[in-house]
């Protein structure tokens, strides 16, 4: 994804918030779900190597299960989860419930950035 894809991206997703959100809440808001964008893209590639090997070793240690799940994706962080925002949007009836999952299934290290963008008040 290029800067310009990013710009782009928040740009057409400040207009969609425009009416349910203050002008000065909008940024608060998008930021969170460009960053959950970005990384999800990012683990794309390995999504479901992760998803297999999460299965097998979902009952080990935490700490092994960081660094085992990392390896795969090759980067500091990764998701377990079965989610992508993709299929989120696809079941808005359970879009609250599902994105908790999703956030759930980042490693601790990106649950601790999304904590510190105050994702859940948005």
């Amino acid at each position: 994804m290029s800067m310009s894809d990013i710009v782009s991206l928040a740009w057409g997703a400040k207009e969609i918030l425009r009416d349910d959100f203050k002008k000065t809440e909008t940024g608060k808001t998008i930021l969170p779900f460009i960053v959950l964008r970005r990384l999800g893209r990012v683990l794309e590639p390995t999504k479901d190597k992760v998803l297999s090997e999460y299965e097998k070793i979902k009952n080990e240690k935490p700490e092994y299960i960081e660094a085992r799940l990392n390896k795969i994706t090759g980067h500091g962080f990764h998701n377990h989860s079965k989610y992508n925002l993709e299929l989120l949007l696809a079941d808005p009836k359970s879009l609250q419930k599902n994105i908790q999952s999703y956030i759930r299934g980042f490693s601790e290290n990106v649950r601790d950035i999304l904590r510190n963008l105050d994702l859940k008040r948005h």
